[in-house]
């Protein structure tokens, strides 16, 4: 009797257990994913009782499509080849079909008269143009068909001939009562609302149509789900005083009359709250996708010869930076300038070192205060690489790399056939770049997280002054060795063993990615390990300045 009431017991505590953890996985649920599907919900109720089904009495119906910006994949690839010229892609342009009527980017007419509208970089950057097409009055839905198209020379000598190859194509299907699509792209889908990542290009776009108040809710949906007024603009109001106006919420899929705390709410654990995602959406800020933004500076010239005559991070470094993140299905937004933050060239200084507060005093008077804790801060030097707190709150949110020719000379002095190939360049400066923005996302040595990263066993100039340089040799190609499975730009080692040491310059300057735990013993899985809120916390440890 005592085991049937003890089992019996046992068991209320098991069902108990499995009701509270139900109980809590539902609470997560409705934290990070709900609200779009709760009102989709309630979205779905409200057209079956309409009470005005009319879609545009207000305006003339017309859809918009807008593409903000186009991204051509694929630069990495090109820039290993060697070349003396930096590699451009081939022309491309956009076909638009909506409702059966064809738009094609190749061919621009005006009336000043006609030309291409081809694009011929690997970037279109922000708010590339948008296209206009008048739909039927009450018409409640349109089809489009969204391609780029790739020009590719065919053929040799005289018998060559362009001809246009499709590199994506996406079907969506608009609703001119909700101010949504489906298809190819839609609501909540894995690479975000808007966002397109294929195979050859990287794609942000908006579809909205003619609206009374310009809010870009329809009037359909104010009237009927929303209850708002059509003739005010509701960009501009927030009822339920969360921080975020009616408009933003009904994109996104919140409930606007009911309050949110979105200055804490982050569902794509990005380190941007949704005040901050709002915030920043002119820059295609998502709430559902992670998002890195990093504000860069540069430095102006040094004045020798055979040096830049400032330093910059290149785009096209950018350009193969975001295109490893993007495969992660993380967005990288740079403001070298675009934003209105970056792209000052700061006075120039031979070598900027920890200890030196040059780096403080750039992060106090050329980085605003508010955007610390939201962009990250890069400076583009003559001669430096650390990632280092500046702030009192021991935060790794700052880091500066080189961006001299002339350093670049010197480190690749030994390997001609990467000094000589122009194009090294700028996959040494992504590969820099990439390294310490790591430590800023979590990326730290051990015993942190790996021993395989800033092992300074690597590096005889900064092991002790006591180790013969014999001594030094030995623990420099151990280390190598130990660690040579760790496929990672934040590892100092070469590719393996002491003689390929001696004849490859290491991971740190020429793989350009983080490594992802499959290549063997010792290997580290540093795409699963960052941490996009890290720059925002306060570290665990307290990095000593070092004079080397």
């Amino acid at each position: 009797m005592d085991k049937i009431k003890l089992l019996n017991n046992k068991n209320i505590k098991i069902v108990a257990v499995l009701v509270a953890a139900t109980i809590v996985i539902s609470g997560l649920y409705v934290l990070f994913l709900p609200k779009h599907n709760y009102l989709e919900e309630k979205n779905k109720g409200k057209k079956e009782k309409t009470s005005d089904n009319r879609i545009s009495p207000l305006t003339d119906q017309a859809l918009f499509f807008e593409i903000k910006r186009i991204r051509r994949r694929g630069l990495e690839e090109e820039m290993r080849k060697f070349g003396r010229n930096l590699p451009k892609p081939n022309p491309y342009y956009v076909v638009l079909n909506i409702d059966g009527t064809e738009y094609d980017g190749s061919k621009i007419e005006s009336a000043q008269g006609s030309g291409s509208g081809t694009i011929a970089d690997w970037d279109t950057g922000y708010g590339y143009g948008k296209i206009i097409k008048d739909a039927e009055e009450e018409q409640e839905i349109s089809e489009i068909t969204f391609k780029i198209m790739e020009i590719q020379s065919k053929g040799i000598l005289f018998f060559k001939r362009n001809v246009p190859m499709e590199l994506e194509s996406l079907h969506l299907t608009y609703d001119y009562r909700t101010g949504r699509w489906e298809g190819d792209d839609y609501f909540n889908d894995s690479d975000g609302y808007g966002h397109y990542f294929g195979e050859n290009c990287e794609i942000w776009f908006d579809i909205h149509q003619t609206d009374y108040d310009e809010d870009e809710i329809p009037y359909w949906a104010e009237v009927n789900i929303l209850g708002t007024d059509p003739k005010v603009d509701d960009s501009k109001l927030d009822p339920d005083n969360d921080g975020v106006p009616t408009s933003w919420e009904w994109k996104w899929g919140y409930d606007p009359f009911s309050p949110e705390n979105h200055t804490q709410l982050d569902p794509d654990v990005d380190g941007l709250s949704n005040v901050v995602e709002y915030k920043l959406e002119k820059w295609l800020a998502n709430p559902f996708y992670k998002d890195i933004f990093i504000e860069v500076d540069g430095m102006k010239g040094s004045g020798k010869r055979k040096d830049l005559p400032y330093y910059m991070f290149p785009e096209e470094s950018q350009e193969m930076l975001m295109d490893k993140f993007a495969r992660h299905a993380i967005t990288v937004h740079i403001d070298d300038g675009c934003m209105g933050g970056g792209g000052e060239l700061l006075p120039f200084v031979e070598s900027i070192s920890q200890e030196s507060g040059m780096m403080q005093k750039f992060y106090k008077y050329h980085f605003a205060d508010d955007r610390k804790g939201i962009f990250h801060y890069a400076v583009i030097a003559y001669a430096s690489g650390f990632c280092h707190p500046q702030s009192y709150g021991n935060r790794y949110d700052t880091f500066t790399i080189s961006g001299s020719k002339e350093v670049f000379s010197r480190v690749f002095m030994p390997y001609p056939r990467y000094r000589f190939n122009p194009r090294t360049f700028y996959i040494w400066m992504a590969s820099l770049f990439m390294h310490e923005l790591g430590h800023s996302l979590g990326l730290m040595p051990a015993p942190w997280y790996c021993g395989g990263i800033d092992n300074i066993s690597m590096v005889p100039g900064r092991l002790p002054d006591n180790m013969s340089f014999i001594e030094k040799m030995k623990a420099r190609n151990h280390a190598i060795e130990y660690w040579a499975n760790y496929v990672s730009c934040m590892n100092y080692g070469n590719s393996g063993g002491p003689l390929k040491g001696i004849l490859k310059p290491s991971y740190a300057w020429m793989v350009l990615d983080y490594s992802d735990g499959t290549h063997g013993e010792h290997d580290y899985n540093d795409w699963a390990h960052i941490d996009l809120t890290y720059f925002q916390k306060s570290a665990p440890f307290v990095e000593d300045s070092f004079v080397s």
